[in-house]
């Protein structure tokens, strides 16, 4: 008999079976998933405000050094 008579005639979903005992099992994972993907990104902003900031001051610096120079000519 074909799987689709299973469920219009019995009532009965074999997928659901599977379905419903992997249920626990996904919503046990989704806490440590979760704080995985927030330490990663939390590392990963962190590193791109450092190299930001590393940029800005560079750029700072460079752009006062040049004034600087054109001041002294």
């Amino acid at each position: 008999m074909y799987p689709w008579a299973y469920r219009t005639i019995y009532g009965w979903w074999p997928e659901m079976d599977l379905y419903q005992s992997s249920l626990p099992a996904v919503f046990a994972d989704i806490p440590v998933l979760y704080t995985t993907a927030e330490s990663l990104l939390v590392s990963l902003l962190e590193s791109l405000l450092e190299s930001l900031l590393e940029s800005l001051i560079e750029c700072l610096l460079e752009s006062l050094l040049e004034r600087a120079s054109h001041r002294e000519e």
